[in-house]
């Protein structure tokens, strides 16, 4: 009998998902590659979220100078814009604006070319990405009463943050090619009790951390 989807837990997993969105590469895709059972309506709806996230990390200020990055927008990217499917691209067309830049320690940097972004939407994906890597690691379903905490992370603190991940005994790091990566600590108890630290394109940086709901309202 087939495994339950990953993500919804309800259906089937009658097709195998690519946990880590298969259009952030340029093929051959690196080996070895996770993939986990997801039914068919959770592949779809996470597919389609897929190309917004590539085409907003490829034209993001700290990854549009990725080998790759530059690659893709050469081609699938730039051809999604001018057949009007890109998202991101027709948000450029539309709602580009410039905007100030500041680190997270209040450093002004600049103005720079923005467009708004669909966070929750994103989120969604990064969620869907933790319960598959997730499962990818453990043969096991992250529950569903379990919440997510995601962050981007500030540039000058990428190496702070890698350097505690190793003091605390992070596994990993898992990387395919130098397009993304990740680092991953569980509770010993329980291992839904998660950290995550991920990165993309060497310039897009996530922390993560999954907990009990009701660990979280109790702060």
């Amino acid at each position: 009998m087939k495994p339950l989807c990953v993500y919804c837990g309800i259906t089937l997993g009658t097709t195998t998902d690519h946990v880590i969105p298969s259009c952030l590469f340029i093929p051959p895709l690196p080996v070895p590659y996770p993939k986990v059972p997801a039914c068919a309506e959770c592949n779809n709806k996470k597919s389609k979220n897929d190309s917004y996230l590539r085409d907003m990390l490829v034209l993001d200020l700290y990854c549009s100078e990725h080998p790759v990055a530059k690659e893709l927008m050469k081609g699938k990217v730039i051809r999604s814009v001018e057949k009007n499917l890109s998202e991101i691209g027709r948000a450029v067309k539309t709602r580009l604006s410039r905007s100030p830049l500041y680190t997270g320690a209040g450093l002004y940097l600049g103005d720079y070319p923005s467009i708004p972004i669909e966070g929750e939407r994103v989120n969604e994906l990064i969620r869907t990405m933790i319960r598959g890597l997730y499962y990818d690691q453990l043969g096991k379903r992250l529950p569903d009463d379990y919440v997510f905490d995601i962050r981007r992370q500030d540039q000058i603190y990428v190496n702070e943050v890698y350097e505690i991940m190793n003091t605390l005994g992070a596994n990993g790091p898992l990387t395919l090619g130098s397009v993304f990566g990740c680092q991953y600590l569980f509770d010993a108890k329980d291992h839904g009790i998660s950290s995550w630290y991920l990165w993309f394109y060497g310039g897009f940086f996530l922390r993560v951390d999954t907990r009990p709901a009701k660990l979280a309202e109790a702060g």
